[in-house]
């Protein structure tokens, strides 16, 4: 079972009787992610031995043991917030865990832990009010001012590695403290390992869908995807079914749109878990006219053709061409010949001619 996305509130006034905002019992693995918790005292309370449960990305608040119960539960980058001061040794405490013997509790890993104001003072990590067994861990975690330690420290109250709530000090309190070979550590800082196994796993669900755009050409465009999921879910954006290179984040930014840039978008978010494709959204290009930037004056020199006259025609004189072609060799006195028979039969005609 799972909850997501969601704010649940007691409105129970302060000073009122128990008031839990989530109740889990006989629940072995629950899910409760990116989700508020808002009450005064009691806000969560994980009931059952054996119950397994997972928080993420939640803000929890309240004044008074106000996440409590015998369950096994992983925090992690949860907000955890104090809303009103403790008074004299009684301090305003965040845990209250009632764990077996044996077993784990409340662990609490890279969380936040903040105050309604900076009014808000002795605040602390937990008391067991006589359940000697109960086992809370803070690992890594930002503290704020108001913390100033645990009620009554027992030996399975653990610290490791926190600092004040800018990151830019350690903190250390009075409860046991921790290195990071201990396996102890190793354990209270991995979800799998504290949940005996369980990798809490949710598949994407997408939150806010991209929206269709209509730009200028040459102008920049930008569609965005808003989406949870355990583990963190990737993306891969598609231009009418095909994957667009580079578009692998939770936005697509197109640095100048064009007619080729405009049509149909989708991304596929996805992770272990599953995968889920958003909505279509269009990107819709206009046209530009080109743009042509001014040329500076220049001179440009301009030469001249040099035309040569024709050349006059070329006559040719039969006679000379074929003594030229016979004028040596035996071809020339072939040649020869034939030019001495061929003149004496124009004397013999003409002489013909002259008697008749």
């Amino acid at each position: 079972m799972a909850f997501e996305n969601l704010t649940l509130t007691n409105s129970t006034p302060l000073g009122g009787s128990q008031a839990e905002a989530l109740y889990v019992n006989v629940c072995k693995r629950f899910i409760v992610y990116n989700t508020d918790l808002d009450s005064y005292q009691d806000t969560v309370l994980v009931n059952a031995n054996g119950d397994q449960a997972y928080f993420q990305d939640n803000l929890i608040q309240g004044d008074t043991d106000f996440i409590w119960g015998q369950a096994t539960a992983f925090f992690t980058n949860c907000e955890i917030k104090t809303l009103t001061s403790g008074s004299g040794v009684n301090l305003k405490t965040i845990t209250q865990a009632r764990t077996a013997a044996g077993t784990n509790g409340f662990s609490f890993v890279n969380c936040q832990l903040t105050r309604l104001n900076t009014g808000i003072t002795l605040g602390g990590f937990g008391r067991s009010l006589g359940f000697t067994d109960g086992n809370v861990a803070f690992i890594r975690c930002l503290i704020d001012a108001h913390i100033t330690g645990w009620q009554d420290s027992l030996a399975r109250s653990w610290e490791y590695g926190n600092s004040n709530i800018t990151g830019t000090a350690a903190v250390a309190y009075n409860g046991v403290q921790l290195i990071n070979t201990d396996p102890r550590t190793l354990v209270a800082q991995d979800a799998t390992n504290w949940l005996y196994g369980w990798t809490p796993q949710l598949a994407p669900n997408i939150l806010t869908q991209p929206s269709s755009l209509s730009v200028a050409g040459g102008a920049a465009a930008s569609f965005t995807v808003q989406a949870t999921g355990i583990p963190a879910p990737s993306y891969q954006w598609r231009h009418y079914g095909t994957n667009v290179s580079g578009g692998t984040s939770a936005t697509l930014n197109i640095a100048t749109a064009f007619a080729g840039d405009a049509g149909s978008y989708t991304v596929i978010v996805s992770n272990s878990a599953g995968s889920v494709t958003s909505s279509t959204a269009t990107l819709a290009v206009g046209n530009i006219a080109p743009v042509l930037n001014p040329v500076s004056d220049y001179t440009v020199n301009v030469v001249s053709p040099s035309i040569s006259p024709p050349r006059s025609p070329i006559r040719t004189c039969h006679r000379k061409r074929w003594r030229s072609r016979c004028s040596t060799g035996r071809r020339a006195r072939r040649w020869a010949h034939r030019a001495a028979c061929s003149t004496s039969a124009r004397r013999s005609r003409n002489r013909a001619r002259a008697i008749t």
